[in-house]
C-alpha cells in the first residue's frame, strides 16, 4: 500500500471489546497436557494415540525414479520407529517395497497390496486379511501419477493409501513422520487424541457435521459442482463418515443433503451397534455450514434445514428421540481482521490476536446471533494482505499479515445452546484471567473446542474439524472429484474448456461417471 501511495489512519480504527475462551486438554494415551493458553499448538513427541492402531498388512511403493534403496529403507524404518512411539502395533517393520512405472502405477499397487497380505500375520479367527495401507512415494511433481493412486485405492480397490512426496521423505526428520502418523493412525481406524473440556458432557451425544459445495473454476461451464459432508459418528468426535455427490454448477443449495443425512446417521447408528452400545439417535447435531453468503442465508434456512429435518423423519426417529438442531453458517470470505492494541503484551508470537479470540458484539448481525471467533494462533505470512476493516496497529506490526477470525452466523439453535451475553471489560489486556473465559454451555466454547479435533493437526485450526475437511480453503472432499471419475486428467480446471456460447451440460452423464468410495468411514480425505 506505501508503494502505491496509500496509507491508513491508525489512529482512527474502531476499538472494540473482545474474549479470550480457554482452550480444552488435550488427552493422550499416557499423557492429558493442557494447551498454553494463546498458543494454539501442542506437541505430539513422546505422547501415544489414545486410541492406536494395528498396522498389519502394508507396503510400499516407489514412483520416484531418483529415489535410492537405501535412502528408501531409511525412511520406512524412521516411520515404522515414529508409528511404534506412538503406540501403534506394526506387525511387519519390513514391509514389502516395490518401484514402479509412475505412468502405469496400477500393476505395482497390486503387487505391493498382495505382497503385504502375504506377509503379515495369520488372520485371526473367523477374520480375513486385507491389505490396510499402501505407502506410496511420490517425485516431486507428480499429479497424474497421485491422480491414477487416488483412483485404484479410493474408488477401484477401496485400500487406503498414503502418499509422500520428494523432497521431504528424504529429509524426513521425526517431525515429518510424527504428521504421517497422524493420518495414518485416522486411516486405519485409530483415534490420535481427544479433548477434555466444558463441552465433552454436550458432545458424547451429539453429531458434528459439515458442510460445502466446491465449484468449478472460471470458464468451465460443463463441470459439475461437487457436494461434500462429513460427520462425527461416536461420542469423541474422532471418527467421521463422509459423502459427496455431484450437481448442477454454480448452486449452492446441496441439492442432496436429504440423503447424505440419512447415510451419516445410519452409519452414527452401525458404529453404535458395532460397539453393543446403544443405538439411539444423536440428541443434538451440530451443522457446520461453508461457503454460503450473506445473500443466501434466507435460502439455506429455507431449503437445507427442512431437508435435514426429513432426512430425521426418513431415518424413522421417534418424536420422542427427534434430534435437536443446531444450523450455523460458518464464513471466511470477509476483511474483517483484528489486531490487539499492544502486540507485544496481548499478541501471540507474531504478533497477531490470541488463539480463541471472540469477539460477539458491536459488529453483529442485526437479523441473525453471530459472533466472530480467531481459533487458530497467527503464523507469519500465513494469511494474503488485504485491507481490514477494524485495525489496531502501533506501527510494529511490519512482519505478519493478520490471521482472518472465522463468522459464524447461527440459523437454528433448536437445543437452545446459550451464547455469551455479558460485556467484558475493554480489549486491554488479555493476561487477566478474567478475561480468559470457560462457558460450559456456549455455542462460541463448543465451536472453538471443536477446532482442536483435526485429525491429522497438533493445533487448533481455522474452524471445527469436520467443516475444516470440506470448507473451501481448504478442500479435501469437494476437490477430489478427479479422482472419483474414470479420467480424472481431463477433469481439472485447466482442462475444461469453453467452446461454444452455450455449451452443454449433462447432469447424469456426470453421476454416472461420478464413482463413490467405500473408504468413506476411514477418512480417506486426510
Amino acid at each position: 500500500m506505501r508503494e502505491a501511495g496509500m496509507s491508513v489512519k491508525t489512529d482512527s480504527a474502531m476499538s472494540i471489546p473482545g474474549l479470550v475462551i480457554a482452550p480444552p486438554k488435550i488427552r493422550y494415551r499416557n499423557d492429558e497436557m493442557r494447551i498454553a493458553p494463546r498458543a494454539g499448538s501442542w506437541n505430539v513427541v513422546g505422547k501415544q494415540f489414545i486410541q492406536p492402531g494395528v498396522l498389519n498388512y502394508w507396503g510400499v511403493a516407489v514412483f520416484d525414479r531418483t529415489a535410492r534403496d537405501q535412502d528408501v529403507l531409511e525412511f520406512v524404518s524412521r516411520l515404522v520407529g515414529n508409528l511404534k512411539r506412538a503406540g501403534l502395533v506394526v506387525a511387519n517393520p519390513s514391509p514389502p517395497i516395490r518401484p514402479g512405472n509412475p505412468a502405469n502405477p496400477g500393476p505395482t499397487l497390486m503387487e505391493v497390496a498382495t505382497l503385504g497380505v502375504n506377509a503379515g500375520p495369520p488372520p485371526p479367527p473367523k477374520g480375513t486379511r486385507y491389505p490396510q495401507l499402501i505407502i506410496v512415494i511420490l517425485p516431486n511433481a507428480a499429479p497424474d501419477c497421485r491422480r491414477a493412486v487416488k483412483h485404484w485405492g479410493d474408488i477401484q480397490r477401496n485400500i487406503s493409501t498414503q502418499c509422500v512426496r520428494s523432497p521431504k521423505w528424504r529429509n524426513a526428520n521425526d517431525q515429518y513422520c510424527n504428521n504421517v502418523a497422524l493420518k495414518i493412525n485416522a486411516r486405519i481406524g485409530g483415534t490420535n487424541s481427544v479433548i477434555m473440556s466444558e463441552a465433552t458432557s454436550f458432545l458424547q451425544t451429539c453429531m458434528v457435521v459439515g458442510a460445502d459445495v466446491g465449484h468449478p473454476g472460471p470458464g468451465a461451464a460443463t463441470r459439475p459442482s461437487v457436494a461434500g459432508l462429513v460427520a462425527s459418528v461416536d461420542p469423541a468426535i474422532s471418527k467421521m463418515t463422509s459423502y459427496a455427490h455431484v450437481q448442477a454448477p454454480r448452486t449452492e443449495i446441496i441439492e442432496g443433503l436429504e440423503t447424505m443425512i440419512v447415510g451419516a446417521l445410519t452409519d452414527y447408528q452401525e458404529y453404535y451397534r458395532l460397539q453393543n452400545k446403544k443405538t439411539d439417535p444423536p440428541k443434538t447435531m451440530v451443522f457446520y455450514r461453508d461457503g454460503v453468503s450473506e445473500g443466501e442465508f434466507a435460502q439455506v434456512a429455507a431449503r437445507e434445514i427442512p431437508m435435514v429435518k426429513s432426512a430425521f423423519r426418513k431415518c424413522h426417529i421417534p418424536d420422542a428421540l427427534m434430534p435437536k438442531l443446531i444450523f450455523i453458517v460458518v464464513g471466511k470470505r470477509h476483511h474483517i481482521r483484528f489486531f490487539p492494541q499492544n502486540p507485544a503484551r496481548d499478541g501471540d508470537r507474531s504478533g497477531n490476536c490470541p488463539a480463541g479470540l471472540l469477539v460477539h458484539q458491536t459488529i453483529t448481525n442485526p437479523n441473525y446471533p453471530d459472533f466472530y471467533l480467531q481459533s487458530h494462533a497467527g503464523l507469519l505470512g500465513s494469511e494474503s494482505t488485504a485491507l481490514p476493516t477494524m485495525l489496531r496497529n502501533d506501527a510494529h506490526r511490519t512482519t505478519a499479515t493478520a490471521s482472518r477470525p472465522a463468522h459464524y452466523v447461527v440459523l437454528e439453535n433448536e437445543a437452545g445452546l446459550s451464547s455469551i451475553k455479558y460485556v467484558c471489560a475493554a480489549f486491554v489486556d488479555m493476561r487477566i484471567p478474567a478475561l480468559t473465559i470457560e462457558c460450559s454451555h456456549s455455542l462460541q466454547t463448543l465451536t472453538f473446542h471443536l477446532c482442536h479435533m483435526y485429525a491429522s493437526a497438533t493445533r487448533s485450526v481455522s474452524i471445527p474439524a469436520p467443516v475444516y475437511c470440506e470448507c473451501s480453503e481448504n478442500p479435501r472432499i469437494c476437490s477430489r472429484m478427479e479422482f472419483h471419475c474414470e479420467d480424472g486428467a481431463s477433469l481439472s480446471d485447466t482442462a475444461s474448456n469453453v467452446t461454444s456460447a452455450k455449451p452443454e451440460f449433462n447432469l447424469e452423464q456426470w453421476k454416472a461417471a461420478f464413482k463413490p468410495t467405500a473408504l468413506n468411514k476411514r477418512m480417506y480425505f486426510l
